[in-house]
């Protein structure tokens, strides 16, 4: 997981489609992650969760928070500048060794609990942040 969000930051569009099991590749899947990758600057990655994906395991959930701002002239669903989040749970499988980003559900805005740290990364506690 975090060395897909650090390609997404760098915007590796190689590394990604390396680590996208290859059964889930949309037909234009490449052309969308370039446009997204140009368009968005990803600013911190949260993992709230995981489930498996240990040694020897087949399988493996991660559930993150990722704060991204869109990149001026490019915006897409959220106003240029502002930090937006995309909370997700991603299934991750294990084949020859290496693993592979399935798919996701998006899940609502995660909200951290009192007193604890922003999503964003700006080293707030949430509510004096996003709060």
């Amino acid at each position: 997981m975090r060395s897909r969000f650090t390609a997404f930051a760098k915007g590796d569009a190689d590394y990604l489609m390396a680590t996208h099991h290859p059964a889930s590749h949309s037909s234009d899947e490449r052309g969308d992650l370039t446009r997204s990758l140009a368009a968005t600057e990803w600013l911190n990655l949260a993992i709230l969760k995981c489930e498996a994906g240990r040694p020897g395991d087949t399988e493996g959930i991660v559930e993150f928070a990722a704060a991204f701002r869109m990149r001026a002239g490019l915006a897409l669903q959220t106003a240029t500048g502002k930090i937006g989040q995309m909370h997700e749970r991603s299934h991750f499988i294990c084949e020859g060794g290496r693993w592979l980003y399935v798919d996701g559900d998006q899940l609502p805005a995660y909200t951290p609990k009192q007193g604890a740290p922003c999503w964003c990364g700006s080293g707030k506690k949430y509510k004096r942040c996003h709060g």
